[in-house]
């Protein structure tokens, strides 16, 4: 049975290259023009990437019936013989990055670049991410109140279809507690 949130949305691996670019697209829109994370004139072509892409499988979330991509978040598996071999380590002190490494780098991937489109951040509290302004109210203009999860669902099946055991992810506290 089709739920509501799959009437309205679909979750997809980015597997081709024109659905890479609407990612990096969006990523550019969300983290170098509306937030300021990035530096936009890093970017010129107008599409968001950094090294870590080479390593990353990634998710897109489709409004169907605009076939738009309207959030994206990656997996990044270890990049052995670099350093760091996952991001999260250049942030985390020397105790902490010995801690990660403690599990197996070959079972292991960082959630990162999670976006979501400012068309769908409009409610009160939700001017960084949605789904983090609990409890959720009876707003019916609203399509699908877990955004989140469903891009959370996507990396799900990108680890299980990859062999991910243990994922780590360095993220604003709201979002990092769903």
């Amino acid at each position: 049975v089709e739920n509501n949130w799959d009437r309205y949305f679909e979750v997809l691996p980015a597997s081709t290259p024109a659905l890479l670019e609407e990612i990096y697209a969006l990523r550019y829109r969300v983290y170098c023009i509306e937030r300021r994370f990035e530096d936009p004139a890093k970017h010129p072509t107008g599409h968001e990437t950094d090294r870590h892409d080479a390593f990353s499988r990634h998710v897109a979330l489709v409004y169907r019936s605009s076939r738009e991509v309207v959030g994206t978040v990656r997996l990044i598996s270890p990049a052995i013989g670099t350093d760091p071999c996952l991001p999260i380590l250049a942030q985390l002190g020397q105790d902490a990055a010995a801690e990660l490494l403690r599990y197996p780098l070959d079972r292991m991937a960082e959630i990162s670049r999670y976006v979501v489109s400012k068309s769908f951040r409009r409610r009160k509290g939700e001017d960084e991410f949605p789904d983090t302004g609990y409890p959720l109210d009876n707003d019916s203009r609203r399509l699908m109140p877990h955004l989140t999860l469903g891009l959370m669902r996507g990396i799900l099946q990108l680890g299980v279809s990859g062999h991910v055991q243990y994922v780590c992810a360095c993220m604003r506290p709201a979002l990092l507690r769903l």
